[in-house]
């Protein structure tokens, strides 16, 4: 009896623990500061976060030092490119006041990941994969209930920008007739979907391959799939189960399987796969059963022409290229023009991104920040080579999310502000693989013994 009592009280203190956190990210994730110039609103999250990351640092003593360490310096990079290019913004309505609030926000957002990671990997009695479930899966499966109960009960802050919503197709092919929904606390239909799946396959994942917090966590996969089906994101439910099952058949494999080496080029080789791919479904029946309309896969929705648009751009080298055009740089360079007739259906049409995050990236923050950008999924990645044979559960989490960032890439741009405030997603579970690697390159040190020995000492 004791032993069960001291057992749901270390369950009982983590979840408590993680109170200020979720709060600050949830208020984050509602980004309320897009109903209104208000600057009460707009100070909101910052001082959710700035309370949660003051509240951790004071209450458990976190040094400066825990948060300066080498394996860090990429984070801060990216996060830097990022911010500069918020301040660089296209965007004729964004004001100085928000720039500030949405930089704040993302450094907090990374800041106060770190911290939270670096004293969950203290906490001996801690299984460290369920880091994912407090830090990501719980806060954004309770963002996801709020928006599916506003909608129920008809609330909402504003009208769709989208004149024309259309209907849920995933949902008809099983005889239920709805329109696409925007939720009230989302920007967009397609974006809000696009989120969700990145968080629908790490809590697939986690519910089979980790089976811890089973019940919760299977709450939050039906809150999911049901906010996915409801915005018929085609492509996000697709990508969530095919990588359920590519990490479920190598979930064994006793060596980091070769086929996921290729994974930090997706971002480059991405498209020219998905062109040749989605050509030859165009002609099967299941091309038929993805297609909204008809010539609906042989575009890309589009996108193809899209990206043709985009690469008229880097055809003849600019110097700004190097460093980019800023937030909505597809904007500052003029290009978007180009494509602007293809969404009539949208109330701000020169203003919609190139739904490819590459080409994204480049508009943004350049071929630097491109550069920058792939290096971190390179490093993400051999962290998770790292792990795969010291806790393998971690990295099996951890790929699925890379897996779902590079394949969703490939059409949406998932990099930056555009999808539902994505970039917080980004930040909040890559930046896990560092304290990670760092947690493990310092035992190495103090233990100087051999790696078993290490792999004893890890948290798990």
């Amino acid at each position: 009896m004791s032993i069960v009592l001291f057992s749901y009280n270390r369950a009982a203190m983590v979840r408590l623990s993680m109170v200020p956190f979720t709060l600050g990210y949830i208020i984050a994730l509602m980004y309320l500061n897009r109903f209104t110039d208000n600057t009460l609103v707009k100070l909101a999250p910052i001082a959710f976060l700035v309370f949660a990351t003051v509240y951790y640092w004071v209450i458990h003593r976190i040094k400066v030092s825990d948060l300066f360490q080498k394996n860090y310096y990429l984070i801060y990079l990216l996060t830097f490119l990022t911010v500069i290019s918020v301040f660089r913004s296209n965007l004729s309505d964004k004001s100085f006041l928000n720039s500030v609030s949405t930089s704040m926000v993302l450094m907090l957002i990374v800041i106060l990941t770190l911290i939270m990671a670096i004293l969950y990997s203290k906490k001996k009695y801690a299984r460290f994969e369920n880091i994912f479930y407090f830090l990501n899966i719980l806060p954004f499966g309770i963002y996801a209930l709020i928006n599916i109960l506003l909608w129920i009960f008809e609330f909402s802050f504003e009208s769709t920008n989208e004149l024309v919503i259309g209907k849920a197709l995933l949902l008809e092919k099983f005889g239920i007739f709805v329109n696409r929904i925007k939720f009230p606390l989302a920007n967009g239909i397609n974006s809000y979907g696009t989120v969700v799946g990145g968080l629908l396959t790490i809590s697939l994942v986690y519910l089979f391959v980790v089976k811890k917090n089973k019940l919760s966590t299977m709450g939050i996969i039906t809150v999911l799939i049901t906010t996915v089906l409801l915005t018929d994101s085609r492509g996000a439910l697709i990508y969530s189960f095919l990588i359920l099952g590519a990490i479920w058949y190598y979930r064994s494999s006793k060596s980091f399987p070769a086929v996921f080496k290729i994974v930090p080029l997706m971002p480059i080789l991405g498209s020219f796969l998905l062109i040749s791919v989605t050509q030859i479904l165009s002609t099967t029946g299941l091309g038929a059963f993805l297609s909204r309309s008809s010539g609906d896969l042989e575009s890309g929705n589009g996108r193809f022409l899209i990206w043709g648009y985009s690469l008229t751009e880097f055809i003849q080298f600019k110097i700004i290229q190097v460093i980019g055009y800023g937030d909505n740089g597809h904007v500052g360079s003029g290009v978007s023009n180009l494509w602007q007739n293809m969404f009539l259906t949208y109330g701000e049409t020169t203003n919609m991104h190139p739904h490819n995050t590459t080409l994204a990236i480049l508009f943004d923050i350049g071929y630097i920040g491109l550069a920058v950008y792939i290096y971190f999924l390179w490093r993400v990645l051999t962290i998770i080579q790292k792990f795969w044979n010291i806790n393998r559960n971690f990295s099996l989490v951890m790929l699925s999310f890379l897996l779902y960032t590079v394949l969703i890439g490939i059409t949406e741009s998932l990099y930056g502000f555009y999808y539902q405030n994505s970039i917080y997603f980004f930040f909040s579970i890559f930046a896990i693989a560092f304290v990670a690697e760092t947690i493990y390159d310092r035992q190495q040190v103090k233990k100087g013994k051999s790696r078993d020995l290490i792999k004893a000492n890890w948290p798990n």
